[in-house]
């Protein structure tokens, strides 16, 4: 029973990372569009103002692509990326603003959108899509010469032309004229063996590529440790009053505290 569950488990794991590879290059294509078209405008028209508000809407849309893109690491790989600390005090626009400008999140996201996300989106696409057509269509190989072989023949029936079909498998040439022939047919039957080992490859590949793509994805969209903001840092100019408050009763306190520097001399 355990095997059967880890056994289950495993394919479940293999299949949200290829889901994450597969949706990986439409939403890059659309996190590329939306962001970098929306701060390439809002840079051009900044002189008349409007371009604030365009880029202030095109960073708080990149900080929930971010956002997304870790909650898709984290669910579809399974590799959990720490979170950005959350925002301290009011947020007013400018401030808000100003934490944009500040952030690592935003120019780390951004990198990560321009120079790895898209790239490695269409390398993974490519070689999933590749490895995987390779093993279904080696396995079904021998339906698709039948089918064809069928389909053909109908078409001769009618009294219409019909030229050859090939199909090649390495170094095996199997063709198709509407009419069945065993040895091409044996010939297909080649395609399964090949079609099974290339399965097999596309598990590793998948596997690679996912845990290529986590570990960027951690670091690309994960804060800084070092940088880590603690309860007494006021990075964004909005600390909170009691954070405030509590620094200025413990100076104060300190300072009560103090010996006079004429005490000694006085005794």
């Amino acid at each position: 029973m355990e095997n059967i569950h880890e056994s289950r488990h495993e394919r479940k794991h293999l299949l949200g990372k290829t889901a994450f590879i597969l949706l990986s290059l439409p939403m890059s294509i659309i996190y590329f569009t939306l962001v970098i078209v929306g701060i390439a405008l809002g840079t051009g028209t900044m002189v008349i103002w409007i371009g604030l508000p365009i880029l202030l809407a095109s960073f708080a849309m990149l900080w929930g692509f971010c956002a997304l893109e870790r909650q898709m690491i984290e669910t579809m790989l399974r590799m959990p990326i720490p979170e950005y600390p959350p925002e301290v005090g009011p947020m007013t626009l400018r401030r808000r603003f100003g934490r944009y400008l500040q952030s690592g999140q935003t120019w780390k996201g951004l990198l990560y959108m321009l120079f790895f996300k898209l790239p490695l989106s269409i390398i993974n696409f490519t070689f999933v899509i590749a490895v995987l057509a390779l093993a279904l269509g080696g396995v079904l190989m021998p339906l698709t010469y039948l089918v064809t072989n069928s389909v053909l023949q109908e078409i001769q029936r009618a009294g219409h032309s019909t030229p050859d079909i090939t199909y090649n498998i390495g170094f095996l040439a199997i063709i198709a004229n509407g009419h069945f022939d065993t040895v091409m047919f044996i010939h297909s039957l080649v395609g399964i063996p090949l079609g099974i080992a290339f399965f097999f490859l596309a598990r590793y590949v998948i596997n690679g590529l996912a845990h290529i793509s986590g570990l960027i994805g951690r670091v690309m969209l994960g804060p800084d440790t070092q940088a880590m903001p603690t309860p007494k840092d006021d990075l964004y100019g909005a600390g909170s009053r009691s954070q405030r408050g509590y620094a200025t009763q413990e100076t104060n306190s300190q300072q009560r505290e103090a010996p006079l520097p004429y005490a000694r001399t006085l005794s």
